[in-house]
């Protein structure tokens, strides 16, 4: 249609005679406009005015096709086409800015203009700024999370309806930036969309160009096919990507002068310096694959391995078979040996205090994270003081994070501005947390001791405080050796702590190659022997059984489950408390372990309660640890009897008393005790079992004690 000097096309809505005339005086009030982005496509934002109401617009400005695409430009130019897709998808519910009007001017038959009028949308920012913000403002898991399911779900409705992008990057989507929900996403630079029958390949190609980390990128498409990706899809969705890096990588090639003509666009942290937290879990999740990882870390730290592990293997392997020998044959006062992490944020920390107290003036470990800032530091101090007030012994973890290592002097203030407050409330100081996966910030040993040389004055300042470290996870005393050796000069630990992890499918027993729970703690302890610079002492500042139906609470899930997902590394709550009983009795009366905390008093995934909004529930494994130390938390472990093959037992002497406690792995078996007791109990519940002395126990996994034996 005519609109004045132009020819194009205009919304239903602004078929009325002002508007239409508003519309063909574009060329007076566009340079009135405010230009937002200049590069190829001007985006001017302009203010139009008719007799009813003003309107606020959006014009993108097309550059005329260059030669003699000029000609046929009119019947098929960019605008057009935009146009069109604009006008398809909005009609699908598809959402995307509201298109107004199509204008176009020639001058005979070459192109001389070239105008998309849209609605201005306000407070919108780009996928490409709103991910910058997450990573460098707000590393919040429940932030990415939401942004890309409403990613996921527009780019869907655009499949569905029948159309691909064929330019889908992270600058064309456009998401609110004044809520967290991300909940209104709009598709713009559409003049590429065509409507198109849909396959694998094709949606492939088309998502392939969302520039996301790999982990995260395996997110997304887990939501929109909400379940996992099909096969065909990853193959293509990779190829498409390699393709799409290349045809990036070769621009300047192709188009020299518009690369120079172009803004400066959000440049994304470095891979290695992306870090996002969970706050389902309690934890930094991984950006990258592990493929990723892989490649991203340093190289030569795998040699500077094999020389402190040739170094140490000789001196470990006599220490080891020393604590082989000296397992189980030492009493072991149990007194102060079992402690439990706390979180103790303001909004749970009354509830918090009052199981602590259920359980008795045990000792506890609160972490400090770098990540929550002075106002987590606060509520740390806040917690301390009331932890210290009741009685409890407690033990700081201070907590790094991608920024802490990369910034290692404003660690050091952070450290000593919250040591400087709480240094007499407490009696050890864990400095580091799970160093040697790199989502909690170390990609290498060079980043390990730069990052502790900040903190070398530290005991000096504090010297009444005991330090634990290396802290590192799981069963790789490999990264252990490695990063002991990495320690700057002048760096002792008091004891060596360790988030001992053994088979978290399984019960403690359960063997990773030759090496079950007691192997396990032996050669950390042994390693803690012959380590200059470190004490004589194992510490589990560190375990848990991820728990059933918890969904992304569980410390091994995603932070993304597709409908119908499940995990099979969690284990049921009545399994979780019976391992944390064999675990604690494998640890302690061995004597190989000082002490344990179990991480951690109340949450969803894995603690001793369910932190329910509405009702706190306490977990079997609470009831066992309190009658665990009811019952035998002022004892000393005395030795263990001999017993049939499969059923394992401990004597405890209080005073003239004596105690035992069975359990039977791997399979149930009957048993009858060389002695005669006053009481049986589960240890799982608290609950009196059968008194009867005169007849044969039923034993299974569970741990009974057997009270006053004589």
């Amino acid at each position: 249609m005519k609109i004045g000097p132009y020819e194009g096309e205009v919304a239903q809505a602004w078929h009325r005679p002002e508007r239409l005339e508003t519309l063909a005086r574009l060329e007076q009030w566009l340079p009135q406009g405010t230009v937002l982005q200049e590069s190829r496509n001007r985006l001017i934002r302009c203010q139009l005015p008719t007799k009813q109401a003003g309107h606020d617009l959006m014009v993108k400005c097309f550059p005329p096709p260059a030669g003699l695409l000029r000609r046929f430009a009119l019947r098929n130019s960019k605008a057009r086409r935009a146009w069109e897709a604009a006008i398809a998808l909005e009609s699908a519910g598809v959402p995307t800015p509201p298109p107004v009007a199509l204008l176009e001017r020639r001058q005979g038959s070459w192109m001389r203009e070239s105008y998309l009028i849209t609605a201005y949308v306000p407070d919108l920012v780009s996928m490409r700024e709103a991910l910058n913000r997450i990573y460098r403002e707000n590393p919040s898991s429940q932030a990415l999370i939401t942004l890309l399911q409403a990613v996921a779900d527009t780019v869907r409705k655009l499949h569905q309806a029948g159309w691909l992008h064929y330019d889908l990057g992270n600058q064309n989507l456009l998401l609110s930036c004044n809520t967290l929900a991300h909940a209104h996403v709009l598709l713009v630079d559409l003049n590429r969309a065509r409507r198109q029958r849909l396959t694998l390949r094709r949606i492939a190609r088309d998502i392939s160009r969302l520039c996301l980390p790999s982990d995260f990128r395996r997110i997304l498409h887990e939501m929109y096919f909400d379940h996992a990706r099909p096969h065909a899809f990853r193959r293509w969705e990779y190829l498409y990507r390699i393709l799409f890096a290349w045809h990036t990588l070769t621009r300047g090639l192709r188009h020299p002068l518009r690369i120079r003509r172009e803004p400066d666009t959000p440049v994304y942290p470095s891979p290695r310096n992306l870090w996002i937290w969970d706050e389902y879990s309690a934890q930094a999740i991984s950006a990258w694959n592990s493929r990723d990882r892989r490649r991203l870390r340093t190289k030569s730290d795998g040699l500077r391995i094999a020389g402190a592990c040739i170094t140490a293997v000789r001196p470990l392997y006599h220490a080891y078979r020393q604590l082989q020998r000296e397992a189980w044959q030492q009493p072991v006062k149990l007194k102060n040996r079992i402690g439990v992490a706390v979180s103790m944020h303001p909004n749970t920390r009354q509830r918090e205090s009052e199981y602590l107290q259920a359980l008795g003036p045990i000792p506890v470990l609160i972490r400090a994270c770098y990540h929550a800032g002075p106002a987590g530091a606060a509520d740390c101090l806040e917690a301390i003081q009331m932890l210290a007030n009741a009685g409890h012994a407690v033990t700081l973890a201070l907590v790094q994070d991608r920024r802490a290592v990369l910034n290692p002097s404003a660690w050091h203030d952070f450290a000593v501005k919250l040591l400087d407050n709480v240094a007499p409330l407490i009696d050890g100081v864990e400095i580091g947390h799970a160093v040697n996966r790199v989502k909690w910030g170390f990609w290498d040993f060079g980043d390990y001791s730069n990052w502790l040389q900040a903190c070398i004055e530290l005991p000096k300042r504090y010297p009444h405080l005991s330090w634990y470290g290396p802290a590192t996870i799981d069963f790789e005393p490999y990264q252990t050796i490695g990063f002991l050796g990495a320690r700057p000069q002048g760096v002792r630990f008091d004891a060596m702590s360790q988030h001992l992890y053994v088979d978290r499918r399984g019960a403690p027993e359960n063997f990773q190659g030759r090496f079950s729970t007691l192997q396990k703690a032996i050669l950390f302890r042994a390693l803690a022997r012959i380590t200059p610079q470190c004490g004589d002492r194992l510490i589990v500042s560190e375990v848990n059984w991820p728990l059933q139906g918890t969904g992304i609470h569980s410390p091994v899930c995603s932070p993304y489950l597709y409908s119908g997902q499940t995990v099979d590394t969690n284990v049921s709550e009545e399994q979780a408390a019976r391992y944390l009983l064999r675990y604690l009795l494998i640890t302690l009366c061995s004597g190989m372990v000082d002490r344990v905390y179990w991480w951690q008093l109340a949450a969803h995934g894995y603690g001793l309660i369910d932190p329910d909004p509405a009702v706190w529930r306490p977990r079997p494994a609470y009831h066992a640890v309190q009658t665990f130390v009811d019952n035998l938390g002022e004892t000393v472990f005395v030795r263990r009897p001999s017993t049939p093959s499969g059923v394992h037992a401990f004597i405890f002497a209080e005073d003239d008393r004596r105690h035992w406690l069975l359990y039977a792995h791997p399979t149930p078996q009957t048993y009858r005790p060389p002695v005669t007791w006053q009481r049986v109990v589960r240890l799982t519940d608290g609950a009196l079992a059968n008194s009867n002395s005169e007849s044969s126990l039923d034993l299974t996994g569970a741990p009974v004690l057997l009270l006053d034996t004589r």
